[in-house]
């Protein structure tokens, strides 16, 4: 799972532990890593370095030739290898666990636009990076119904924030003071924090309608607050227990 303090990825974990109990019954052991996965060369050093004392890895992928590559070698010696969340399609890992991220930033353009109505704005989009390909199609989908259905916006170019929230709060800060006119803000990934001190700082979180994904306690306080318009969740346990049945199955 991605290193740092990515609200999400800590669900997940906890997810993780909770599956314990139950993965001891079937005679099995979860064991948590975590690694830089934006980096391509630390993520595929990692998984290089998981090649023995390991029956399956699910993995939260970055999708580069590296990593791609490295989850090859993996199955290549007889490891079973799942994907978690974000995909890794060209791969030869055995099943992706996660959601369909085009119609989840298809659905973010509906919400956002209706929220923001037929008023003409610029809207400004902040995701982890678009090597991640659960961001890059989330984007994909979003650009896709607001240049079909909402033609009146303007998408500004968009921003990586690396899930991290305090580079995510500065670089949304600069957006706020660049464009006085943004009329709504897309946040791909993760970083919510940051990007609800920014706009709370800026005195604009009334004006700017905000869409962003996963309802960790942090975008449940902004929603109630009024500063998130609309978040779009994926259920962290469903997944975590999904990946590890997936790979007890093709470990049976």
């Amino acid at each position: 799972l991605p290193s740092g303090t990515n609200t999400f990825v800590s669900m997940l974990q906890q997810q993780v532990q909770a599956m314990a109990p139950w993965l001891a019954e079937q005679r099995a052991i979860a064991v948590v890593q975590t690694v830089d996965v934006f980096s391509p060369q630390a993520l595929a050093d990692h998984l290089h370095s998981l090649d023995e004392g390991f029956d399956a890895v699910l993995v939260m992928a970055l999708d580069h030739p590296q990593v791609r590559a490295a989850i090859d070698d993996l199955v290549a010696r007889g490891t079973e290898v799942i994907t978690l969340v974000s995909d890794v399609p060209n791969s030869r890992r055995a099943h992706f666990v996660g959601i369909d991220n085009v119609a989840a930033g298809r659905t973010a353009a509906t919400l956002l636009g209706r929220f923001v109505g037929r008023r003409p704005g610029r809207i400004g989009i902040v995701l982890g990076s678009r090597a991640l390909r659960d961001h890059a199609e989330r984007l994909f989908g979003f650009e896709q119904v607001i240049a079909t259905e909402h033609a009146q916006l303007t998408l500004l170019p968009p921003i990586e924030g690396h899930d991290l929230s305090e580079r995510t709060e500065r670089l949304v800060a600069d957006l706020l003071k660049r464009e006085p006119w943004l009329t709504g803000l897309y946040s791909i990934g993760a970083g919510n924090r940051g990007i609800q001190a920014a706009l709370v700082a800026s005195g604009r979180a009334e004006h700017v309608v905000w869409v962003c994904h996963e309802l960790t306690p942090h975008a449940r306080r902004a929603l109630l607050d009024g500063v998130a318009d609309a978040v779009i969740n994926q259920d962290a346990g469903h997944e975590v227990r999904s990946a590890c049945r997936l790979a007890l199955a093709r470990l049976s």
